[in-house]
């Protein structure tokens, strides 16, 4: 079989530019719509309810959401539930996140800063200052890694962060 090179040539185009406009063109799923990759109600690449960046805790039993602030080199961290709408509470008074950069381990512990009156207190929100920290987390997927380690109701949670686009 001998095929012209042009139509090679444009059948790889079509090819490209279709799966380009696809990716592009592509609603975002609507909370609870189980049909797109992930295969359960959000995209874990939007923003969420505090302006942050999510990232999973288990197999989508919780989320967690962090925020900073570039000047005061704060980070927060919000609790959430499996939509990603509400907060959740736990008792633990520390959340930890480890960095790993050239097979060197630093942890980090966040402060529970929002703890309410009950017995035992809980929080939603977790606080830490610190510039090497952010430094870190701007950094993962780029030789860094990071995960986040909590107690929600007496069971260990684990996630990984993962690359984002700093765009704030």
């Amino acid at each position: 079989m001998n095929v012209h090179p042009s139509l090679i040539s444009i059948l790889v185009l079509l090819l490209v530019v279709g799966c380009q406009q696809q990716s592009v063109d592509q609603p975002a799923p609507a909370a609870g719509n189980a049909s797109h990759a992930h295969e359960h109600g959000h995209d874990h690449a939007h923003t969420g309810p505090h302006g942050g960046h999510i990232l999973e805790l288990g197999r989508e039993d919780y989320h967690a959401e962090w925020t900073h602030k570039d000047q005061s080199s704060e980070i927060v961290v919000h609790l959430l539930d499996a939509d990603i709408k509400q907060d959740v509470s736990t008792t633990a008074e520390l959340i930890m996140i480890s960095t790993t950069i050239r097979g060197e381990q630093q942890t980090y512990e966040l402060a529970a800063d929002n703890q309410d009156e009950s017995d035992p207190p809980r929080a939603t929100r977790f606080t830490i200052i610190s510039p090497s920290l952010l430094t870190a987390l701007k950094q993962v997927g780029a030789g860094v890694q990071a995960d986040i380690s909590v107690i929600i109701d007496g069971k260990m949670f684990r996630g990984s962060f993962e690359k984002h686009e700093h765009d704030h």
